[in-house]
């Protein structure tokens, strides 16, 4: 006797996350992440040397022009050190953060022919920012030896995986959101770019946060996440005291989570109409 079996096709609930997706579909962003370091080293006359060059030729700016603006305690720590240990961080976020925008885009014409989870393409171009923050991460070791060996002696690699992955969530997160709203309306690829380079001067990238007035100063550490990842990095990397309380770090984690969420539910909002918008 003969079974008739029913499929029933229903839409995918719009307040899931997608990480069971995301799971099964996972080869499909290790094959997107390896395309975007290969596409991004491609005919190019410095490759892999401009990863390490950018950030110090940054460096090299900020310590001969900007120094003597920031006489600060550092801990002892070279300021070159300082900084440079900032703008490697900070490029993980605003590279994987812009990536993932222009991506959507680029894409377009895989996105219009097959299916896939679209949330895959913010996550691979977060993926492959993160191998060149390794790559400016092992020159940072190099300097630290070169100016002081011991200085490697106090790396803490539990603090500088959680320094990592809160920027890189909050890269994920600002560049889904922008990733959506780009779909519908194409300004928004160059007001992240300006949004970014306004939080630049408002993370402790080349100087610590010090300001007299609490409330100012808690509202900045509060939404701008990058403000934690930073302090929690240089606490890794030179074994600095962290800056921040527990309760400041606690309520930017729950703020962060609350963007997380916010830029997933949003994405996903838009997911279905991406291929026809785009």
């Amino acid at each position: 006797m003969q079974h008739n079996k029913i499929y029933t096709i229903t839409p995918k609930s719009k307040f899931s996350l997608g990480l069971k997706e995301l799971f099964e579909y996972r080869e499909l962003i290790y094959i997107f992440t390896w395309r975007e370091i290969k596409v991004k080293y491609k005919q190019t006359f410095l490759g892999v040397l401009w990863v390490a060059l950018q950030p110090i030729i940054m460096m090299l700016i900020i310590n001969i022009f900007l120094s003597r603006y920031f006489k600060q305690d550092f801990e002892h720590i070279p300021y070159y050190l300082y900084v440079y240990s900032g703008l490697i961080a900070w490029n993980l976020f605003a590279s994987g953060a812009n990536t993932s925008v222009n991506n959507i885009l680029m894409n377009a014409n895989i996105i219009k022919k097959i299916y896939f989870p679209r949330m895959i393409i913010p996550l691979s171009s977060i993926l492959s920012s993160f191998v060149d923050y390794c790559i400016s991460f092992f020159v940072l070791i190099l300097f630290m030896i070169v100016e002081d060996v011991s200085l490697i002696l106090n790396f803490n690699p539990i603090y500088w995986i959680l320094a990592t992955m809160i920027i890189m969530l909050f890269s994920f997160s600002l560049g889904l959101y922008f990733s959506a709203l780009v779909v519908k309306y194409r300004d928004f690829r160059y007001i992240l770019p300006f949004f970014i380079q306004l939080l630049f001067f408002l993370s402790p990238v080349m100087y610590k946060i010090q300001i007299e007035q609490k409330l100012l100063q808690d509202t900045l550490i509060y939404f701008n996440p990058m403000v934690l990842g930073i302090e929690l990095i240089r606490t890794a990397v030179f074994n600095v005291p962290f800056s921040l309380s527990l309760q400041q770090t606690l309520i930017t984690l729950i703020i962060l989570s609350v963007y997380c969420l916010i830029a997933v539910f949003t994405f996903r909002n838009t997911e279905e109409y991406i291929a026809d918008k785009i």
